[in-house]
């Protein structure tokens, strides 16, 4: 028997939002990540790559939803 879960999704994220202070630097992002994929974040500096990250971390995050697998995180 073969475990083969290409394309399942892993990583899920909804409506995420991050502030620093009083400045948002992460508004509605969304993100799907399905298993097999490489997924790379780009951005000019400051564009919030480091924010979306502990936002998915749940470290930063102000809002919004995060699922690995089937179990709620964030």
């Amino acid at each position: 028997p073969t475990n083969d879960v290409r394309g399942e999704t892993v990583l899920a994220a909804e409506a995420m939002r991050a502030t620093h202070g009083r400045m948002t630097v992460v508004d509605g992002a969304t993100l799907s990540v399905r298993a097999g994929e490489v997924v790379a974040l780009l951005g000019a500096n400051g564009a919030g790559k480091s924010s979306l990250l502990g936002a998915l971390a749940g470290t930063v995050q102000d809002g919004g939803a995060v699922r690995v697998g089937t179990r709620a995180v964030a």
